[in-house]
């Protein structure tokens, strides 16, 4: 129906009393075409007539308000029911799943559960869904109880997402369980199991679910190709994926960029190439995922031209964000591996400034140009902005700092996150290629507090010592370390006095 002839008909049926069903059927005719502006004119029409206390016509209009994504005015009737039923609820999880707000998915779920409502099939898939997402192995849990409790354990839809929750938290073994005792199995039943094989790195379960799967009668869809190919990429038997590949009729974008990124990882970047000219003379639009894949492997192979190209592509068909905070990284690299340092600069300032990875990148690109103060420089801009430091920012920055800089960037660290091993370490490093012993003996004495059974740190301590003279805290290091009983490891020799 189209909205004008109904904005007529509205009209025209002011005088005459609509009846429920005809308010109701406009209602979802708003719905399925997330026309917001006539679901407030049926709205109003419902206050007219008087229907605005029926408990039907107000779950219809919550429905309708969270259709079209006006989460204000659906919460302003839910809040007004006296007793909102399940349909009420569901069409909340409904615009939570939509929206990727799992941690309020699983909140509703919890209130709901204490008004008394129960919950049902169509609630249980999305709040499943929302613990998965969320890794949150305990409330998925929690609720499989309730699915018990409830008598959903046989449905179908509810025990798909059950194997896909578990999978996702990384408890293959309940998954497997969920799966072996459903009573009936469709297609996504046998991709969630194939899946989460692979993406918990059990790959031979997962090839070997895929003939399971075949004897049982299902054929595997593009879906399943792909999931098990990954599987082989994983493995570094890309030649394995690649025979697969060839026998699926319709390819997605998703199989091509499997076979790009897999041939990559075990370093065949020219064959990466090739797959991706090959994609793109199919006719097939790369996205951002497959042009990440492949400027990767321009960046191995130190190919600008292609990068530029890649580039110019990626600028034009994905949006700027979505682009730049996958492939940004791979192409900043690029231009900085040749010198192209505006370049390089102009790709960071597009990318997600709130992601430490592209902090990470700029820094690795200024340092491998021996731009020490502009790294330096960045990495105050990054504080300011309240970025987090991770592991990659410390072993990038203070390499390459001197004492004063070093120094400063300690003291940020210290502040702003408890220091872990990997920051002192990173600060170690720092300091052994400055020769700054001070900072060396603060880092070596907190990684022998963290980890006092390894030895590495004793004789890093020791060293340090011995190659500032100080040969009696040296020789002290190492009684100490022999007091308990280490062995020094292998490949690491003492600095001997005299030598």
């Amino acid at each position: 129906m189209k909205w004008r002839p109904m904005a007529a008909i509205l009209h025209k049926t002011e005088l005459n009393l609509l009846s429920p069903s005809k308010l109701n059927h406009h209602l979802q005719l708003c719905s399925n075409s997330k026309c917001l502006n006539q679901g407030k004119i049926v709205h109003q029409q419902i206050i007219v007539y008087g229907y605005n206390y029926n408990p039907f016509m107000i779950t219809k209009l919550v429905q309708m308000y969270t259709d079209c994504d006006d989460l204000v005015s659906a919460s302003n009737l839910f809040d007004r029911m006296p007793q909102p039923n399940v349909f009420a609820w569901t069409s909340f999880f409904k615009f939570y799943a939509r929206h990727g707000m799992h941690n309020q998915s699983v909140t509703t779920y919890n209130e709901m559960k204490r008004t008394g409502v129960l919950p049902d099939n169509y609630v249980f898939p999305k709040v499943l869904k929302a613990c998965a997402q969320l890794l949150n192995f305990k409330a998925g849990i929690l609720v499989h109880k309730d699915v018990i409790v409830c008598g959903y354990e046989c449905n179908l839809q509810v025990c798909n997402s059950l194997v896909d929750m578990y999978a996702k938290c990384m408890d293959v073994k309940s998954a497997r369980r969920v799966f072996d005792e459903m009573v009936e199995r469709d297609l996504w039943t046998w991709n969630s199991m194939i899946s989460g094989y692979v993406s918990n790195g059990l790959l031979d379960f997962a090839v070997e679910m895929l003939n399971s799967m075949r004897l049982d009668g299902f054929e595997p869809d593009v879906v399943t190709w792909n999931t098990v190919m990954d599987a082989y990429c994983r493995m570094g038997l890309c030649d394995e994926a690649w025979k697969i590949f060839e026998h699926i009729k319709a390819p997605s974008i998703i199989s091509w960029t499997i076979l790009i990124s897999g041939y990559s990882r075990i370093g065949k970047h020219e064959v990466s190439l090739r797959i991706f000219r090959d994609m793109m003379n199919c006719g097939a639009s790369a996205d951002s995922d497959s042009l990440s894949s492949v400027l990767v492997c321009c960046r191995h192979l130190g190919a600008l031209k292609c990068g530029k190209e890649i580039h110019s592509y990626g600028v034009k068909t994905e949006t700027g964000i979505g682009f730049y905070s996958s492939a940004g990284p791979a192409l900043l690299t690029i231009y900085a591996k040749h010198g192209r340092i505006q370049d390089a600069r102009n790709v960071f300032e597009l990318m997600d400034k709130s992601d430490v990875v592209s902090w990470n990148a700029m820094f690795v690109g200024l340092i491998d140009l021996r731009l020490r103060h502009l790294a330096l420089e960045y990495f105050r801009n990054m504080q300011r902005m309240g970025i987090k430091v991770d592991q990659t920012t410390l072993s990038a920055v203070l390499p390459a700092c001197d004492l004063k800089s070093g120094k400063e960037i300690h003291s940020f660290v210290t502040k702003s996150r408890e220091p872990d091993k990997h920051i002192w370490g990173a600060l170690l490093t720092a300091s052994l290629a400055h020769q700054n012993v001070d900072l060396g003996q603060l880092a070596s004495e907190q990684l022998i507090t963290l980890e006092p059974e390894n030895a590495g740190h004793y004789v890093t301590l020791s060293n340090i010592y011995a190659g500032a003279g100080r040969w009696d805290d040296a020789v002290n290091v190492r009684k100490q370390m022999e007091s308990k009983g280490l062995v020094k490891p292998s490949g690491q020799s003492w600095i001997e006095n005299g030598n």
